[in-house]
């Protein structure tokens, strides 16, 4: 049985590491790619090389730089992916996002557990950290899901940073 629905993959930490290097395999294997990032000043060249990698592969990017753990951007950036999805359905496709990849590295690094208490993790870069490398996973695909973006045969992967080999 052959599945002739548009195939989309939403690759969360898009422009770098583990989240470039899967947005780029995928484009390659015919998926179009929606990717969220965080980039500054110094990063957009290298999201603009990302991007054309993708299309040179024959595929779409529609890239939106924001903070993949707040919530209104969140829902701003799906709103864009349902737009795109509409102009699908109007020329007679089936979008849907087959691949969730969240790849977000961002948090505190500090020890765990130091002599000066003022040097270790805090609460605040703790529930920070894990609010972006774990918790937005659960409220992505919450969100996917209630706005039927998912279907059957999706996949959620996450992967974490160099960072969790060190405490």
């Amino acid at each position: 049985m052959t599945d002739d629905r548009e195939r989309w993959a939403l690759i969360l930490g898009a422009s770098s590491g583990m989240g470039e290097a899967t947005g780029l395999a995928l484009a390659k294997a015919g998926y179009k790619i929606a990717g969220v990032h965080l980039d500054f000043r110094a990063g957009l060249a290298h999201v603009e090389e990302v991007k054309a990698a993708i299309v040179a592969a024959g595929s779409e990017a529609l890239f939106i730089n924001m903070n993949a753990a707040d919530d209104e951007k969140r829902a701003g950036a799906l709103d864009a992916l349902e737009v795109r999805f509409a102009e699908s359905r109007a020329a007679g496709r089936h979008p849907y996002v087959r691949v969730v990849m969240h790849s977000l590295a961002f948090g505190s690094l500090v020890p765990f557990i130091t002599d000066d208490p003022k040097a270790a993790v805090d609460r605040k870069k703790m529930e920070m950290t894990q609010d972006v490398m774990a918790n937005s996973l659960v409220y992505w695909v919450e969100d996917l899901y209630r706005r039927g973006f998912l279907e059957r045969g999706s996949h959620i992967w996450a992967m974490t940073s160099e960072g969790s080999t060190r405490s």
